[in-house]
């Protein structure tokens, strides 16, 4: 394939739902929603970084978590997000950034 935008956007989205849920990226959804029993939007960010119960705590502050979860992936199709399905609905890597960069300001 062919290097743009959107296939980076991508993989920064792969990347960080690794980093949020400590999982292999393969099926990262799909398995989550099976360890929960639950689809991916009715699953929190600090769940999936926690683990399931009797898992780890979450290191990560649950509003952070959450909006990083969001950005990575949402299945509601009409939700821009990195990860999404169709590339139509990807968000911008420069909208993720910039994201990213006020979770930042407001987690420090």
């Amino acid at each position: 394939g062919e290097y743009s935008a959107v296939t980076d956007g991508f993989a920064v989205g792969m990347t960080l739902l690794v980093c949020l849920t400590n999982r292999s990226p393969i099926a990262v959804v799909d398995r989550c929603e099976a360890e929960f029993g639950r689809g991916w939007d009715e699953i929190s960010g600090a769940e999936i970084a926690g683990g399931s119960e009797g898992g780890s705590q979450c290191a990560w502050p649950p509003e952070v978590a959450d909006a990083v979860k969001r950005l990575c992936f949402s299945a509601a199709g009409d939700t821009p997000s990195l990860c999404a399905d169709r590339r139509r609905n990807r968000s911008s890597i420069e909208r993720t950034m910039h994201a990213l960069l006020e979770l930042q300001k407001t987690a420090a």
